[in-house]
């Protein structure tokens, strides 16, 4: 346990070797002061499991080397990517982290080999994710979905990922998402997806099964290429005034397809192991 008046308290050199397993250094806990330097040898040899940094701008990160037995770690940043955790002590042992940033950060292949963590936590000022894969045991992404614009090369190989068909619902400015989503149709419990028609899809949903694409106003085109959504045997299409419909004969397990308010001709539908047609005018 540490007991010490935290207040003004600007940089750190030292809690090594010590016996101290939670250490709560937040900007909150500092009583709203800043960190601004952690020396490169802070926390050496000591068994920390918990770690709050949150609420400062760090940009000098060495002395997470240090940290052997990390579990849950809070951390305000200063920094342009996140290259600096790669080949940590902590990509074997952390299960839970939150980081928060002064400048976004869009690329997360740094944490591909954090294969204990559970729970990821992410800055409000990001914009764009790409490469956040690869993680064993993530369950759960937070973070604000309202401001994320694009998705790439993410969410394919998270084997326990939670992912629900109305995931995307939250993304309300989500404009692209590239080479993502294979996860849909692997993981338990998931196989059928809920789309806007204001997001384009490309080469993407390799393995999902049902799509329900929602639209307000009748759509004119399809919102996907025909390298996305290639396992789909089911499709519903709210409203729907589509001038090509003959792109549906790319899919060879397409079975069902429903479309809820159809707008103009269909004549051109061709697909042979289409085995149901439900149209509704």
């Amino acid at each position: 346990t540490l007991n010490m008046d935290t207040a003004g308290i600007q940089s750190i050199d030292g809690f090594i070797e010590t016996g101290l397993t939670n250490l709560d250094l937040s900007k909150t806990a500092l009583a709203g002061g800043t960190l601004t330097s952690i020396s490169a040898q802070s926390f050496a040899q000591s068994p920390i499991t918990y770690l709050d940094l949150s609420g400062h701008a760090l940009n000098d990160v060495d002395f997470l080397q240090n940290l052997s037995f990390v579990q849950i770690l809070s951390i305000g940043l200063d920094v342009v990517d996140l290259t600096f955790m790669q080949g940590l002590p902590m990509e074997s042992t952390l299960t839970s982290l939150s980081i928060n940033n002064t400048v976004s950060i869009s690329d997360f292949q740094a944490l591909s080999n954090y294969d204990v963590l559970n729970v990821l936590n992410l800055p409000d000022n990001i914009t764009t994710i790409q490469n956040l894969d690869g993680l064993d045991q993530l369950q759960e992404v937070r973070l604000d979905e309202s401001v994320i614009t694009s998705i790439t090369d993410s969410f394919n190989n998270l084997p326990v990922f939670s992912f629900s068909p109305s995931y995307l619902d939250a993304f309300t400015s989500l404009s692209i998402v590239t080479r993502s989503f294979d996860l849909v149709g692997i993981n338990e419990g998931t196989g059928q997806v809920d789309i806007s028609s204001e997001v384009t899809i490309v080469d993407s949903f390799h393995n999902a099964s049902n799509l329900r694409l929602l639209s307000s106003v009748a759509l004119t085109e399809l919102p996907f290429d025909t390298d996305s959504f290639t396992a789909i045997n089911s499709l519903y299409i709210q409203n729907a005034d589509l001038t090509n419909y003959a792109i549906l004969s790319a899919y060879s397990s397409l079975h069902s397809v429903t479309i809820d308010t159809l707008y103009g001709d269909i004549s051109d539908l061709s697909n042979k192991a289409v085995t149901s047609l439900d149209i509704r005018f």
